[in-house]
Order: structure tokens, then sequence, then C-alpha cells
């Protein structure tokens, strides 16, 4: 129903280095719209090794964004780990090759608002020769009326129990834990390694 595009190609060097970039995507819409999937569809995948969504529709956040965006001479601007300003959704959409698109359940999903921007960073994997990459965003509108809205929970460092450290040639297992106020419903969990990590074990227990 919806689909936005980077606004100009990325151009991903040939120097043999990994890059994480975000890129600047204003929605366009002008009222409230209820969303039941997205969709990110790289034109590149000879570098293309994730990408995450983060949405915002904070005028200061935007500006935040638009200045960091100036400052970087390429397309977008590097961010490595998150998107470089706070946003209200760390996880609108999410892909990685075999992933297919997000679909949420009928009834539930989330909202876009006007003025709001998606935060597209992208994941771009080694190359020996300079790659463009364009990548785009399909949005789904809900064909009926949502009862719940999704939110996103982050477990970081911040949440666990010991230092996220690794000492040289050692297993380390680390636990952290999210409180939950509110009754709900869990959706999916979606683990996450940028750099090392092997399994996870995710539950939850009550009071």
């Amino acid at each position: 129903d919806l689909v936005l595009t980077m606004s100009e190609p990325y151009l991903h060097g040939g120097d043999g280095l990994e890059q994480y970039q975000v890129f600047r995507i204003p929605t366009g819409i002008t009222e409230s719209v209820e969303i039941s999937a997205v969709e990110i569809v790289p034109s590149n995948n000879a570098i293309a090794h994730h990408g995450l969504i983060g949405y915002t529709a904070n005028p200061q956040s935007i500006s935040a964004a638009a200045a960091l965006d100036d400052a970087d001479p390429a397309a977008g601007y590097e961010s490595f780990g998150d998107y470089g300003v706070q946003v209200e959704d760390r996880l609108f959409g999410g892909w990685a090759p075999g992933i297919e698109a997000l679909m949420f359940p009928p009834t539930i999903g989330k909202v876009m608002e006007p003025g709001s921007e998606l935060l597209l960073q992208m994941h771009y994997g080694p190359s020996y020769q300079d790659e463009l990459d364009q990548t785009t965003i399909n949005i789904y509108f809900a064909e009926e009326p949502q009862e719940r809205e999704i939110v996103t929970y982050i477990v970081t460092p911040a949440n666990l129990s010991e230092p996220f450290y690794i000492p040289a040639n050692e297993v380390v297992s680390f636990h952290g834990t999210v409180y939950v106020e509110d009754d709900l419903s869990v959706i999916s969990t979606i683990p996450h390694s940028h750099l090392v990590g092997k399994s996870w074990l995710v539950y939850a227990t009550s009071p």
C-alpha cells in the first residue's frame, strides 16, 4: 500500500570493510494509519547483511537525524548498534537473508503517524569492489481495525546482571531481565548478535 525507497543509492566502497549506515525515509503520510506488515527489500544482496527499521514521529529526533545526515558526506550517516538518535520504536521492521516480510496477526499491528520518519539501518558486509544499494520498504495497511498495538521491548547490556565482557578464548553466559508491568501477549522474540553469540534461552516467569 505504501512503497518507500532510499532517496539516493548508497555507495559501499570496495575496501573490504563492513559498514552500518542509517538512512532517513519520511513516510509522507497525512493521517494516522494502521500497519499489518512491513517488508524490507534490498536492491543489492551481494552486500546487504541485514536491515533494521526504527520509527519516530518526534520532531527533535527527526532534526537530530537530519543533522547527522548532513554531517556525513555519504548517503545517510554511520551508526553502529542503533540509529544515532532516540526513536519510539526500535524494531518497526527487520530483514535478514531468508526472512520473509514481518506480518502481524489480525487485529494486532503497528501505527504510523503524520510527519513520521523511518530510520533504516543497513548493515553492509565487506566487499572488494564498489557496490551500490538502494533499499525499498513496503508497508501494508491493516484491512480490519486493530484492537491492540505491538510494543517492542529491547534487552541491552544494561539489563544484564554482570558487565558484558568476554575474555579471550573463553565461553561466557549472560543473564538479562526485563520487568513487565502490564498484562500482555508475546508475539515473538528476535535474538540478535552484532559480533558474537551462540545460543539463547528466552522465558517468562510470573511473580
